[in-house]
């Protein structure tokens, strides 16, 4: 195309590109996204963050319970006993242990 037909529209489209409403709506649209603690960036990263850290949450909580059923069976001395001899080596007088390593 020669540069009159390009002239011409640029002529005809003008009067929208310099429109100040139009310039002030895209500025504030550019600040909105990008710029600032409370961009759409940002609140979308925290968003993120949150899940993350609520997802974390519901894991801890289920090892809580999971601790407090352990607390609560050993309240049984039979049960206490067993878990001194699995998990600290424990032993009565007069027997033997025996560890077995598996690879």
């Amino acid at each position: 195309m020669n540069q009159e037909v390009w002239k011409e529209r640029f002529f005809k489209w003008r009067k929208y590109l310099f429109n100040k409403y139009l310039i002030a709506i895209l500025v504030f649209a550019v600040v909105y996204v990008f710029v600032g603690n409370q961009s759409l960036i940002t609140r979308i990263r925290y968003a993120c963050e949150i899940r993350e850290k609520k997802a974390e949450l519901r894991e801890y909580e289920k090892k809580i319970e999971a601790t407090r059923n352990d607390i609560q069976s050993l309240e049984d001395p039979e049960q206490l006993e067993r878990y001194a001899r699995e998990h600290y080596l424990m032993h009565a007088e007069g027997e033997d242990l025996y560890i077995i390593e598996e690879d």
